[in-house]
């Protein structure tokens, strides 16, 4: 007998998708086995909000990109609303634990509460979208090597992550210079392909490249390079560290 569908609804503005946006969207499927996202529109997230810095559909084809998310719809508005997640036969509309208000500082899932559909996952400690903004605007950091000390949290979501079951490699490691996806050795051999990089915060030519690789080859490895190789290369740090930009990676599809 075939599992039986439970649909989610997860939205927001996923500016600068990071690894806490797509582990969001891991924690929804706890609730059931199909997630829809939500992304408001640009003028949306404007009103509400603030300009974003990625458009819409830029957005849209970062999160599209994660493995956990199945369906990507644009244009949800900024306070959910029932009638218009409606025709998605949605089960739970889940968000973090983290308070979201709208331009007159209301709650933004006041509507969902009030139906019952509401559900609550936990929100990534230690990254945001503003956090991610606040070091693009401190050019210190450029010059300053970001701790990388082994962090619990980070080291669960780290195993997390490539134990899902939607994880389509078959071995990873993170022994300071490596992230690997779907080959069981590094070796070179007939159809995979080695490619490395800094993988700072992602863009949609980083997922549109890597997807590009993922239709040509059997397999792709993908090589992270460490914070002091990059600064030897071009002169300055990463403003992310080794583990974050790995778990951004190992979200991806």
């Amino acid at each position: 007998m075939s599992e039986e569908t439970t649909i989610i609804w997860m939205d927001g503005v996923f500016d600068l998708t990071h690894y806490g946006h797509y582990n969001a969207i891991r924690q929804g499927l706890q609730f059931g086995n199909r997630v829809l996202v939500g992304l408001h529109s640009d003028d949306e997230v404007e009103k509400n909000k603030g300009p974003p810095v990625l458009t819409q559909d830029e957005r849209a084809a970062l999160v599209g990109a994660c493995r956990w998310a199945d369906e990507v719809v644009c244009d949800a508005p900024y306070t959910t609303d029932l009638e218009f997640i409606k025709p998605y036969n949605v089960d739970y509309v889940v968000h973090g634990d983290d308070i979201s208000t709208d331009a007159d500082g209301l709650d933004a899932y006041r509507h969902v509460k009030s139906s019952g559909l509401y559900r609550e996952c936990s929100r990534t400690r230690g990254v945001s979208t503003t956090d991610l903004i606040s070091r693009l605007l401190s050019p210190h950091l450029r010059t300053t090597p970001l701790p990388d000390e082994d962090s619990p949290a980070e080291r669960e979501l780290l195993l997390l992550f490539a134990a899902d079951k939607r994880w389509k490699g078959k071995q990873w490691s993170h022994d300071g210079v490596t992230c690997v996806k779907g080959v069981e050795r590094m070796e070179d051999k007939g159809g995979t392909v080695y490619v490395v990089g800094a993988w700072e915060v992602l863009g949609v030519e980083d997922v549109e490249y890597l997807k590009d690789l993922s239709q040509r080859f059997d397999n792709v490895v993908v090589g992270v390079e460490a914070g002091s190789e990059i600064y030897e290369r071009t002169g300055s740090y990463p403003l992310l560290t080794l583990k974050e930009r790995t778990l951004a990676l190992l979200a991806l599809r």
